[in-house]
């Protein structure tokens, strides 16, 4: 199966157990990879038969900026569940991490996820 990579994407959310955390958006980094068949968009250079990366972008853009989360893993299944339904991929692999967590003493704190297409 092929993948799709998108690294690095940050955005600022909502996020966190307290509702101060919560108050305010913080720094966070995704990485997030697609399984899915990209022959025909190789072989014809035809997008409508691949996945569009930046469609992708916006979903993710989209599921962050909702509103506020508690948890980490909420943000990392609604985006999963976001791409799954609305792109030709088979699974996703989505990582996050908080950049600022709850103590310095920490350079950020995460969770990964994988999450298949049910047949």
């Amino acid at each position: 199966m092929d993948r799709i990579l998108l690294e690095d994407v940050r955005f600022w959310i909502a996020v966190g157990v307290t509702e101060a955390e919560r108050i305010r958006p913080q720094p966070c980094r995704l990485d997030v990879v697609l399984e899915a068949d990209l022959s025909q968009a190789g072989e014809t250079g035809d997008l409508s038969r691949g996945v569009d990366y930046a469609a992708v972008f916006a979903t993710l853009e989209q599921v962050c900026g909702r509103g506020s989360f508690k948890l980490l893993e909420e943000i990392a299944h609604q985006a999963c569940q976001a791409i799954l339904g609305q792109f030709p991929v088979e699974s996703v692999q989505f990582a996050i991490r908080k950049l600022r967590p709850f103590t310095d003493q920490i350079g950020a704190v995460g969770i990964e996820v994988r999450r298949r297409l049910e047949p």
